[in-house]
């Protein structure tokens, strides 16, 4: 195994297992300045990261500018540039997982839990995704095209789509489920299935990490084609997907208790999909500097939120 991915699995799993730990001790959601201090930190490891990729293609460009002619800074902007379109398509995910927590009626002690899977197999999912995505467009250049048109089309639900209703009840996973193993609706534990009149009963707890299973599908849809028009190299791509989700569970208490201040954020991610889909359609002909990408990301995003503070709904009476 390559020394960078060596680190990276290391490094990941490390996290991750911390991850684990804090939330088997933790009791209940987190409070708003707990998940602001994690969020920061999530944000911080991606950054650590992101130097290791700058120093490891820096010294690879150092030694055969040839064979590797991408520099450090290349591919460290390309890293900075892929979390940070990821983690704001990420701001969606966090709209659907309150829907569905709601819709389970998740105690705030099952959250977590259902979070903690939920995130790992969203990892799981992602690295499929990226692999598959990568492996197609090596062999089929033109489906180039395709993941352009699927991102433009994103944007426009995302811009223009409004806000739709989630309806966990219909989901396939849900609705299958339902129907192999009758559900104990009324159960508050952290287990995923549980004895009652000796029958075993699926808790709401295990259909809840179903549901953000399969949305975690939906949206893979439109964020693996966004960062593969970022970048087709593997490792830069996985290893941004896994670090921008690994800090979902922070992001999402933080988000929840912070949702109405940045009610223009969507349609900024909505013109990042929509920079990225035209980026990825005119590739061939126009080429965009990382640098660039990075600056109308940052941008974009910064802009959204600057008009999220400035423009706030008024609170209804």
């Amino acid at each position: 195994m390559d020394q960078p991915w060596l680190i990276f699995i290391v490094f990941a799993s490390a996290l991750f297992a911390l991850d684990l730990a804090l939330t088997a001790r933790r009791t209940g959601p987190m409070g708003f300045r707990t998940s602001f201090r994690l969020t920061g930190f999530w944000v911080a490891m991606a950054l650590l990261f992101n130097a290791y990729v700058f120093w490891h293609y820096a010294s690879l460009h150092g030694l055969d500018p040839a064979q590797f002619p991408a520099t450090g800074l290349d591919k460290a902007v390309e890293f900075l540039t892929g979390y940070l379109v990821e983690q704001s398509l990420s701001i969606d995910n966090l709209f659907v997982f309150l829907a569905i927590f709601g819709f389970m009626r998740l105690t705030p002690d099952q959250q977590p839990t259902a979070l903690k899977w939920g995130i790992f197999g969203a990892i799981l999912l992602r690295i499929l995704f990226v692999l598959a995505g990568v492996a197609l467009i090596q062999r089929f250049h033109w489906i180039i095209y395709v993941f352009g048109a699927i991102i433009l089309w994103a944007a426009w639900k995302l811009a223009f789509g409004g806000d739709e209703n989630v309806h966990p009840e219909k989901n396939i996973l849900y609705r299958l489920a339902s129907r192999f193993m009758p559900i104990d609706a009324g159960y508050a534990g952290r287990a995923f299935f549980h004895r009652k009149g000796g029958r075993l009963h699926m808790t709401p707890l295990f259909l809840t990490v179903l549901l953000i299973l399969s949305t975690d599908i939906v949206f893979a849809v439109d964020s693996i084609p966004a960062i593969l028009a970022i970048t087709q190299d593997r490792f830069i791509v996985i290893s941004s997907n896994v670090f921008a989700v690994l800090g979902l569970q922070a992001m999402f208490f933080a988000f929840s208790k912070m949702a109405s201040y940045f009610h223009y954020l969507k349609h900024g991610v909505a013109l990042v999909l929509a920079f990225i889909g035209v980026k990825m359609l005119t590739a061939d002909f126009f080429h965009i500097p990382p640098m660039v990408s990075l600056g109308v990301v940052v941008g974009i995003i910064a802009a959204a939120v600057a008009f999220s503070a400035w423009k706030r709904p008024a609170k209804s009476p």
